[in-house]
């Protein structure tokens, strides 16, 4: 049975939602930006959602002429503003970072003249297709020169660019291939698709550089899901790819939808996102209830950025089966396969363990994996972890000084984890210096011990936890009660017996234990490093040393 029903025609309406904002946010030019928001080249791309709506039979919009009249202001600006060589300038709100090749613009640019050919008059779609040729053939042989060379890399999670990016590199250039008759570019890029399917962990993820990725690999995920929607014929390998990747998504996703990010060396926590998964996923029980649980969770004004995606999953759901009901465990547990990582539920909890151990990166766009203890809860969201920052000995798990007073060291080179039912122990070496961490679920109250083993005068160590605390939060501790604001920092030292309050939740913290707030991270999106305050963290710290080489942290709700 085709999922014809109710969740395709749910995916379809939440686009039509999209639409009237849409058409009001379009200016004169053809640009899409909303009033008072910074231009951003990713908002371009809603062109190809509305096509779909403007195409839908018996939907509220079949036919509509603003929605052609739009798509077709906002496809020939896509013309002025390419350059000759069929580069876009990127500029974001964080910045203006160069002209590229932009796959995921001249992606759904093509699908949307290849569904609207027909409708958009000869001489436009051949302007339109004029450009497309042109950008695919710089696409196309920037991927036979990357091939050439060897510098495309699915395992290591490397290359020209990163693999969510180079995925639809692949894509673009197949689907642009089969358009315009080169099979050329078909072959070129079956090839690299085949590279990208050896390259996949036994995790399911495609790694970046070196490091697992949740919402990276949903972007990677979905263009293997496209690809596989345009072969001739089903190919097994390539199902049992897209399981895989389906599991990645589901298990390293918090049950409130959002990314587990203590794994992560791409993004850090933001809170929950409504979706992880392309249509082909509904092929299998549980990716396609968790098609429904997404809808339940997006909102219903969607980013334009998440809205083009999420367009493709609307578009082929209708191909597949209706979800059916699954039943979670009360109480269960992931360990990875390819890393010390893995967590463990238990009613309303989960812990987040992450032991990989990796190397720092030049790259901006590679963040230190250092917050390594993440807590959930499902009511009252995340409580500790959130992820990484660069450089940063303040964002980790562990800061510890040598006792030859040398640089800190935070991020670890080796690890170990053991999970038993309601407990784990990470056993950690920065270098030739031991620590761990132990967590433990005990009923509505979650305990983190840290522990620096029995060492030379001198050495010591800062642990933590980490979480994501807005301002405007309200905070009550041993000053009492108050509203974050970024104009009065926090640092709150707590003895014997005393807790700091964040909303139901509480944290009792040793004597001498520190509440800091704000802890701000890098932001690779801003070509300044910069996060806003509304990305601020907390940090609940204790000190270890050779006279105190232990130091617990209680979280209960």
């Amino acid at each position: 049975m085709t999922n014809s029903g109710a969740l395709s025609r749910a995916y379809a309406d939440l686009l039509d939602d999209q639409v009237e904002r849409l058409l009001s946010e379009q200016k004169e030019d053809g640009a899409f930006q909303a009033d008072g928001a910074a231009y951003n080249i990713y908002d371009q791309n809603v062109m190809y959602p509305l096509a779909l709506s403007c195409l839908r039979e018996g939907g509220r919009y079949e036919g509509d002429t603003r929605i052609l009249e739009a798509v077709c202001r906002s496809g020939d600006r896509h013309v002025r503003e390419m350059n000759e060589e069929g580069k876009w300038e990127v500029i974001t709100p964080g910045g203006r970072w160069g002209w590229y090749y932009d796959e995921w613009r001249l992606y759904f640019w093509l699908e949307t003249l290849i569904l609207l050919s027909s409708r958009i008059g000869a001489g436009r779609q051949a302007r339109w297709e004029e450009a497309i040729l042109r950008s695919a053939e710089g696409i196309a042989s920037n991927l036979r020169e990357n091939d050439l060379q060897g510098v495309i890399d699915f395992v290591g999670g490397t290359g020209f660019s990163s693999p969510n990016h180079m995925a639809w590199h692949f894509l673009v250039c197949r689907r642009a291939g089969v358009h315009f008759g080169r099979p050329d570019w078909v072959e070129i890029a079956d090839k690299l698709f085949d590279q990208m399917r050896a390259g996949q962990t036994e995790d399911g993820f495609w790694l970046e550089s070196d490091a697992p990725a949740v919402g990276h690999n949903y972007i990677s995920l979905l263009a293997a899901g496209i690809y596989l929607e345009h072969l001739p014929a089903v190919s097994a390998e390539w199902l049992d790819r897209i399981e895989r990747g389906m599991d990645a998504q589901l298990r390293w996703t918090y049950p409130g939808g959002g990314p587990v990010a203590e794994i992560d060396g791409r993004q850090r926590y933001h809170g929950p996102v409504g979706h992880l998964l392309p249509a082909a996923c509904a092929r299998w029980p549980q990716g396609a209830e968790a098609l429904r649980e997404s809808l339940q969770k997006l909102p219903h004004r969607i980013g334009n950025h998440s809205l083009a995606f999420i367009s493709e999953t609307a578009r082929y759901l209708g191909r597949y089966p209706e979800p059916v009901a699954v039943v979670e465990e009360p109480v269960s547990a992931h360990r990875a396969l390819g890393s010390e990582a893995g967590w463990l539920r238990s009613g309303p909890w989960q812990v987040t363990f992450c032991g990989i151990a990796s190397r720092q990166y030049e790259s901006r766009w590679r963040l230190d994996i250092a917050d390594l203890i993440g807590v959930y809860h499902r009511e009252a969201g995340l409580l500790a972890g959130g992820g990484h920052s660069k450089n940063d000995p303040g964002w980790a798990t562990f800061t510890v000084y040598p006792e030859s007073g040398g640089p800190p060291l935070w991020m670890p080179t080796w690890a170990g984890l053991t999970l038993d039912s309601l407990s784990g122990n990470l056993v950690l070496s920065y270098k030739d210096i031991p620590a761990e961490s132990s967590v433990h679920l005990n009923g509505d109250m979650v305990s983190v011990l840290f522990f620096l083993p029995a060492a030379p005068e001198g050495r010591s160590a800062a642990a933590r936890l980490l979480r994501p605390l807005a301002p405007g939060s309200e905070i009550a501790g041993p000053e009492g009660h108050r509203f974050l604001d970024p104009d009065y920092p926090v640092r709150w030292r707590l003895e014997a017996g005393e807790e700091v309050r964040v909303g139901p939740v509480r944290y009792k913290l040793p004597s001498g234990g520190s509440f800091v707030w704000p802890r701000l991270p890098f932001n690779p999106y801003d070509q300044g490093g910069a996060s806003s305050f509304r990305e601020s963290f907390a940090a609940f710290e204790v000190d270890l040393s050779r006279r105190n080489p232990t130091g617990e942290i209680f979280i209960s709700v």
